[in-house]
């Protein structure tokens, strides 16, 4: 479970820097700035707030994929179980990595989208992909 934890942390961070070049217009390749579709609008954000939401949960994830055993021992069955007791604690911390992990790559999965929308209206000049 520390493995998948710590995975799961690794991942974000990927991701993460990914995201963040993704909406940096030098390199987008001409995105919106913010990924800003409707520019009618006199006051727009964006995914501005949504990139915030992103940045505080990646450290979230990488300070749950620390490893428990080495920092809680707990001794039982007479000191003989020293790391297999922290397995429950760490498969509860693996089920909230896994909630905050689906919730960090549904915000990542809304970049693309919202991405690949812009673009396809900067070169063929309509949101529909068909």
């Amino acid at each position: 479970m520390d493995r998948l934890r710590q995975s799961l942390g690794l991942m974000a961070k990927h991701l993460n820097v990914q995201r963040a070049q993704l909406i940096t217009p030098e390199f987008s390749n001409g995105l919106p700035v913010c990924f800003i579709g409707n520019k009618d609008r006199s006051v727009n954000i964006g995914l501005k707030s949504l990139q915030l939401c992103a940045n505080s949960i990646m450290p979230y994830l990488v300070f749950l994929g620390q490893s428990m055993a080495d920092k809680f021992p707990m001794h039982a069955e007479q000191y003989n179980q020293n790391i297999n007791s922290m397995e429950y604690m760490s498969a509860l911390l693996a089920r909230e990595s896994i909630d905050v992990f689906r919730q960090f790559i549904s915000i990542c999965f809304l970049f693309v989208i919202q991405a690949v929308d812009l673009r396809a209206k900067i070169d063929q000049d309509t949101y529909d992909l068909r």
